[in-house]
């Protein structure tokens, strides 16, 4: 009953974006591409504020690239925790602006596990409930206010 009602077929959608995300990041992982991505994104960062956009961007771009929360935010944490060094600031900063840019907009995004997830439940569209999911989004308007 578990298998045929429902249950783990239902998520076989879900649990895809995931095994794909997951794989697509370890292939970037190892080639190093968005390592030079993220090289050239930093010769043009010149101060706190431009560190803080440059991170949303690069979180957002992860999590509309990859549709995985989780190697969104592992990715750029990792990538960019030496420029946030670098600059005196502490690591939770960069964690708190991946956190606003990549894994709190995952719902809002169709092709996101989150999305479809919540897309699914709901019955509802992602882009729906969009004006009604103001934490999904205001993160990332803060984030670049006090940047």
């Amino acid at each position: 009953r578990l298998i045929n009602r429902g249950g783990m077929s239902s998520m076989m959608g879900t649990l895809l974006i995931c095994f794909s995300a997951i794989t697509f990041a370890g292939t970037i992982s190892l080639t190093k591409s968005l390592e030079l991505i993220v090289d050239k994104l930093l010769k043009h960062v010149r101060s706190t504020g431009s560190l803080i956009l440059a991170t949303i961007a690069t979180g957002l771009t992860m999590i509309g690239v990859t549709s995985n929360g989780q190697v969104s935010i592992l990715m750029p944490g990792e990538m960019l925790r030496e420029a946030y060094i670098r600059r005196g600031l502490h690591p939770k900063n960069l964690g708190r602006t991946v956190e606003d840019s990549a894994a709190i907009t995952e719902p809002i995004l169709p092709w996101t596990a989150a999305g479809a997830y919540m897309a699914g439940t709901l019955g509802v569209a992602t882009l729906s409930y969009l004006p009604w999911a103001v934490l999904c989004w205001t993160g990332i308007i803060f984030a670049t206010i006090w940047g």
